[in-house]
């Protein structure tokens, strides 16, 4: 039996960076609390942090650093571990900052639990979270690592060769968090799209084995590279659309045929029209996002332009625009950093603005249908919340009493800087 600290422990638990980082730490969280470590207040000191980090570019890393630094000058006795891709990238970098207590790469995060506990052995399975600790939409991981080989990723090299979890795992953790009440799962990986590429298997059969279990959850895939989407997956989800939301988050990069060859992105824009048009098929009123960099070091203002082009004839309704930051032991960090960051935020914002207009055009489309939607945090009266619906609009309660129920279901509604407010209570 593990013997439990004399007096309570608190942790606070930060995350940077991917949806995966999320899931890791809260896998780690949950363990802790098993063994008497508390999570910790706003209010209350901690005692340990534990930090998951990430280097995918090098202002998150600037900005990581100092969110530690002041963590330790508030709270001058915390014992600090960092984990994950930073960690792993500079790890004499990150060793000088102040109370750093250890240092875990991506291959031996969970190790933290044996430090953190004095000795006590891993008992659980790395992927699995076990419980929703308090919230309604909860993501599992279900791959890791990268077969890609992208010019500007760090991340692939950081995480390593592809990791799939099998699907009974898959299954019985959907089974656990449906049993214990929530309203929504998200299936995340660093390549989501490729998972069971190291063993010959394609997402549409996971996709087909959850839709077999009917679960009572809803579920919702993570991000998904464009290469990877074949005619086999979108059947599959479009068989099974009373289980997964219909929105399609898609990591195109960019709009323009010669930095995405430059890059290493394996399609054209062509190619990747021919994806959406598919998907576009069986999912008419789909929302669709995307991640997108500006500033990569070959991008020409045309090549740019081509990039707005594409974003507003597809219609991200939400676009996370990156970026490009030289990261070293990538190929291309010779190119350096050519373009402005001036330029960078720019054209960043102007990609929001497209967004915000796909958004309008998205809601006016859709508007006639109820929007059903999974709301987080406990309800509290003249509050707002926020939660997602199906499509991955984000829905803002305003002045709007909202109930606790999972699922509600929102009749009226509109876009509203780059969001969704509702305009009426919910029903």
């Amino acid at each position: 039996m593990c013997d439990r600290p004399e007096k309570p422990l608190f942790v606070r638990y930060i995350s940077f960076g991917c949806r995966v980082n999320s899931v890791e730490l809260n896998s780690i969280r949950y363990e802790l609390q098993k063994r008497g470590l508390l999570p910790c207040p706003e209010d209350t000191p901690p005692d340990i942090c534990i930090v998951n980090t990430c280097s995918v570019t090098s202002v998150a890393e600037s900005k990581q650093r100092r969110k530690l630094r002041a963590l330790a000058r508030r709270y001058p006795n915390v014992r600090i571990y960092l984990l994950g891709c930073y960690a792993q990238m500079a790890p004499h970098a990150v060793s000088e900052l102040p109370n750093v207590q250890g240092i875990f790469d991506n291959t031996k995060k969970r190790k933290v639990i044996e430090v953190v506990t004095r000795g006590l052995g891993i008992t659980e399975e790395w992927f699995s979270i076990h419980e929703p600790l308090g919230r309604s939409r909860v993501p599992i991981k279900v791959q890791d690592g990268c077969p890609g080989n992208c010019s500007y990723c760090i991340v692939s090299p950081l995480r390593g060769a592809p990791v799939s979890r099998p699907v009974k795992d898959v299954l019985a953790e959907i089974s656990r968090l449906c049993d214990s009440g929530v309203a929504e799962i998200v299936l995340t990986g660093v390549n989501l799209a490729s998972w069971g590429v190291e063993r010959g298997k394609r997402l549409s059969e996971l996709v087909r084995a959850i839709a077999d279990l009917s679960p009572a959850a809803r579920i919702r895939l993570s991000s998904l590279e464009p290469d990877y989407i074949d005619e086999g997956l979108v059947s599959t989800l479009a068989d099974a659309q009373e289980i997964f939301c219909p929105h399609f988050h898609l990591p195109v990069q960019s709009g323009s045929d010669a930095v995405l060859a430059h890059m290493g992105r394996n399609y054209t824009v062509e190619r990747f029209m021919e994806v959406v048009q598919r998907i576009l098929e069986s999912f008419p009123l789909c929302g669709i996002t995307a991640d997108v960099i500006v500033g990569y070091p070959t991008e020409t203002k045309r090549d740019y332009e081509r990039t707005t082009e594409l974003c507003r004839r597809v219609g991200f309704h939400r676009i996370h625009s990156f970026s490009y930051s030289p990261r070293p032991g990538t190929r291309a960090y010779a190119l350096g950093d050519g373009i402005s960051g001036d330029v960078k935020r720019q054209r960043a914002a102007d990609l929001q603005r497209v967004a915000e207009s796909n958004l309008k055009k998205l809601v006016n489309r859709i508007s006639p249908r109820h929007l059903e939607v999974v709301f987080d945090g406990p309800p509290k009266p003249s509050s707002m919340r926020e939660g997602y619906s199906a499509e991955y609009l984000h829905v803002r309660s305003d002045s709007f009493y909202v109930p606790g129920s999972s699922v509600i279901t929102v009749s009226k509604y509109e876009a509203k800087d780059g969001e969704v407010v509702m305009t009426a209570p919910a029903q």
